[in-house]
């Protein structure tokens, strides 16, 4: 008996017909949670790019429509235009215009006074954007030991000078 089983031992150490798939299983989930990393390292950069955009345009917008001499009375007449800019980048209509997942929850703009520039008041446009982005993935990082981070909340905020139309 003994012999049978030193010659079945042999026969299996021997044997390596069975390695490159082991090898394959063993590093699959590796890779598949590097691969998620990688999409969602890419939809996070996406969806920034997006909303710094999105922010720099309706600040722009709104720069250019309010009154320099009553900028908070002006300002709140263009609010609606301003997240629909941000939301769909056109000023009136149209679809979403953000990746997926991607909502914004809250806009808020504000006059500030900026002493910095030539003229001793300058009135200035303060548009502050919070949005929050969905993780799809965030399931599969948390299989491989990673923490659930399932949404992931950005605020962006951009300033420009009042010039009025």
């Amino acid at each position: 008996m003994r012999r049978l089983w030193r010659h079945w031992a042999a026969r299996l150490q021997a044997d390596d017909q069975g390695n490159a798939l082991v090898e394959f299983a063993v590093t699959l989930p590796m890779l598949l949670a590097l691969f998620a990393l990688f999409v969602e390292g890419g939809r996070i950069l996406w969806a920034h790019q997006q909303l710094v955009v999105a922010t720099r345009d309706a600040t722009r917008y709104v720069s250019r429509v309010a009154d320099p001499a009553n900028c908070n009375g002006s300002v709140a007449g263009v609010n609606a235009t301003a997240v629909n800019l941000v939301r769909n980048s056109q000023l009136a209509g149209g679809s979403n215009n953000l990746p997926v997942d991607v909502t914004v929850t809250s806009i808020n703009i504000a006059c500030a006074a900026n002493n910095a520039f030539r003229a001793p008041f300058q009135a200035e446009i303060v548009l502050t954007a919070n949005a929050t982005i969905q993780l799809p993935f965030a399931g599969l990082f948390q299989l491989v030991g990673g923490a659930n981070a399932g949404t992931l909340n950005y605020t962006i905020s951009d300033r420009a000078r009042v010039y009025g139309e």
